[in-house]
Formats: C-alpha cells, sequence, structure tokens
C-alpha cells in the first residue's frame, strides 16, 4: 500500500549521519513528495517504494556512512 502512495519516477536523497531527505519526482520531473527519514526508516520505505532511480548524494559524509 506505501508503495502505491509513494511511488515516483526519481528519487533523490540527501546523506547525512542521522536524518536522511528524500525528494520524489515524478517522470517529469516535479516533486511529487519531500520526506525525512532516520537511516533504519529509509531502508523500510524504499523496500516497500515501487521501482525508480535513485541518486545520491556524494560527499565526505558518504564515505563515513559506507564504513
Amino acid at each position: 500500500m506505501l508503495a502505491k502512495i509513494y511511488s515516483a519516477a526519481v528519487y533523490g536523497v540527501d546523506l547525512s549521519k542521522n536524518v536522511f531527505h528524500v525528494a520524489g519526482l515524478d517522470s517529469a520531473g516535479a516533486v511529487v513528495r519531500r520526506l525525512k527519514f532516520r537511516p533504519n526508516a529509509l531502508l523500510i520505505f524504499f523496500e516497500r517504494a515501487g521501482r525508480a532511480v535513485v541518486g545520491m548524494e556524494t560527499c565526505p559524509g558518504s564515505q563515513w556512512l559506507a564504513r
């Protein structure tokens, strides 16, 4: 059910240490959803979301998260 509510063609993810910001865009590039998650909730969201392209910001903080 959540996948249909939060479906988008593209998701952009802004990574940080404690809170992740997600913007969902439709196929025309218009923002359809803006969300904020803790790391564990972000994984649950993407497990339930429909298939889409996901782009993540890269910065020194992303290297910290990868470890």
